[in-house]
């Protein structure tokens, strides 16, 4: 499980400073996401609803990780993203982790102080434990809409969108089923000048 924490960290500490490292954003928001997610396999499995407050990571699947960092030009029309998870369960010398990383797009119109937005990316999905381990690519999209607060200084959102997850294998097992994760979550950004 060492080896699992370590490549955490460095995941960890790479998307943030990458999202943190940009010189053409002019604003950086940190924020976390809650919701509820369906885990519909393709291969006709039974469906799964999880709560997540705020991590939806869950070692069953789901996709939407509770930590945002983000960044966005001087009037947030266009705002990229990074969005991240860890989960582990450790016992007696054994464990299980699932771990979620995504790079995100997000365009906000523009008009009232109340604006809707789309959002798309990717990333990816690993789970395992101490002897199978898989990584899967992990892709989709939503509609939301972003509430400002205290004079902008931060923002509420909820949002509906559908990722799917890929198959994903260690050696001739499937570890990842194939699946689409409907979500609906609510959110909370804090933003910082650059």
């Amino acid at each position: 499980m060492r080896r699992v924490h370590s490549t955490a960290t460095l995941i960890l500490g790479s998307a943030l400073l990458l999202a943190t490292a940009t010189p053409a954003l002019a604003d950086i928001s940190v924020g976390t996401n809650f919701g509820v997610a369906i885990y519909s396999p393709e291969e006709g499995g039974d469906n799964s609803t999880l709560i997540g407050v705020p991590s939806q990571a869950g070692l069953i699947g789901t996709i939407r990780p509770g930590l945002r960092v983000g960044g966005a030009g001087e009037k947030r029309d266009h705002e990229g993203y990074v969005d991240l998870s860890y989960d582990a369960i450790s016992s007696n010398g054994s464990g299980i982790h699932a771990l979620r990383i995504g790079a995100n797009y997000q365009y906000n119109f523009g008009g009232s102080s109340t604006r809707p937005y789309l959002t798309f990316g990717g990333g990816i999905y690993n789970v395992g434990g101490e002897s199978v381990s898989a990584t899967s690519p992990t892709f989709g999209g939503g509609v939301g809409l972003g509430v400002p607060l205290s004079e902008n200084h931060g923002r509420f959102r909820i949002e509906f969108r559908l990722d799917h997850l890929n198959e994903g294998k260690d050696g001739g097992d499937v570890v990842i089923d194939a699946a689409n994760v409907y979500q609906f979550t609510a959110g909370f950004d804090l933003w910082m000048k650059n």
